[in-house]
């Protein structure tokens, strides 16, 4: 009896002393359980820590790299305007008769004499361009330079924009660094650079087309349909973009609202010049009739004027309309191949 009674207490310590280890054990188990959820918690917060460091670290990069892009466009133009102006006015591949700042003085000094600009076939820009500059005419140069370089601002911001928007609607990795290359390629660009700083007006319309594409990228019904209206109005030929503005647009309701939109635009436009005109009609001719004919045949970068000075008369009727429909033909192709896909 005292022997089983003996073995009995013995059984029950050896229990009890299992029972103590695997507490214990658990115990253990649970703190260094803990431990490495802490450790994991804190190397999460390092980790986080370390990237929220490189965020700002890479934010500040493209910062600097903006400013840095920024003034160096500036000062790029500043130099061109002040030391090789001259040079510059004159080179074809920066200047056409349609945006020149040569022919846009001789038009705004006609209009300041009381001389309709239009009796001749040399100013070819539009009522509403000459009588805008004229207010503005006795302002400083710098002033004028200053407001080029905030157009070809724009027009980059604009293009960086809408790089950026189509980028994320076509799911892609980093859109900002892909939409900070693009406002660099355009601020940067040689020939952006030369064109804002003999005043083309080709900055001008640059930067609405920017605007443009901007408004296009976003979707924007009114805005696009109004600013393509305004850059046909100036330039005719891009009058083309709007196969693609409606295919962006889809829907019947859509296209018809653009539609509207851009003919009230040009509409309004065609009045507005046509009254600073004196209810004349005879910027048409200068301003898209010389477009459209070829007769001012001035060296550019094209070779339309070298083909049609080298061209017999009778068969420049022909290719002359040839010629203006190569443009809106192979647009037409192309829109339709697009839609098909």
């Amino acid at each position: 009896m005292t022997n089983s009674g003996g073995g009995g207490s013995r059984s029950d310590k050896r229990k009890g002393a299992g029972e103590v280890r695997k507490r214990k054990s658990c115990t253990l188990d649970t703190e260094v359980a803990d431990v490495a959820q802490t450790d994991e918690i804190q190397s999460k917060r390092v980790k986080n820590d370390e990237d929220d460091v490189l965020k700002v670290r890479t934010r500040h990069k493209k910062s600097n790299s903006l400013v840095i892009t920024v003034l160096g466009g500036t000062i790029l133009r500043i130099l061109c305007y002040l030391f090789i102006y001259d040079y510059l006015a004159k080179q074809p591949q920066l200047s056409t008769p349609f945006v020149s700042f040569q022919r846009l003085q001789s038009g705004v000094a006609m209009l300041k004499d009381g001389v309709s600009p239009y009796d001749g076939d040399t100013i070819l820009i539009q009522p509403v361009v000459l009588h805008v500059f004229s207010l503005i005419w006795s302002a400083p140069r710098w002033v004028l330079l200053t407001a080029y370089i905030f157009l070809d601002l724009l027009a980059a911001a604009s293009i960086r924009d809408a790089v950026q928007a189509i980028f994320k609607e076509l799911n892609y990795k980093d859109p900002d660094d892909y939409a900070a290359m693009a406002f660099k390629f355009y601020f940067l660009n040689p020939l952006t650079i030369c064109t804002s700083a003999i005043l083309s007006l080709a900055t001008i319309y640059n930067s609405l087309l920017t605007l443009f594409v901007y408004a296009f990228c976003k979707s924007a019904l009114v805005t696009a349909s109004a600013l393509l209206g305004v850059i046909a109005y100036f330039s005719l030929y891009p009058i083309v973009l709007v196969i693609s503005l409606w295919i962006r647009l889809r829907t019947f309701k859509k296209i018809s609202a653009s539609f509207g939109i851009l003919a009230l635009t040009l509409a309004g436009l065609f009045y507005v010049n046509y009254a600073l005109n004196g209810f004349s009609t005879s910027f048409v001719k200068n301003c898209y009739g010389m477009l459209l004919s070829l007769d001012d045949l001035t060296p550019n970068v094209g070779v339309y004027w070298y083909f049609f000075a080298q061209i017999f008369n009778p068969m420049r009727v022909f290719y002359l309309f040839v010629f203006q429909l190569i443009l809106p033909t192979m647009c037409l192709v192309l829109a339709f191949t697009l839609r098909l896909l």
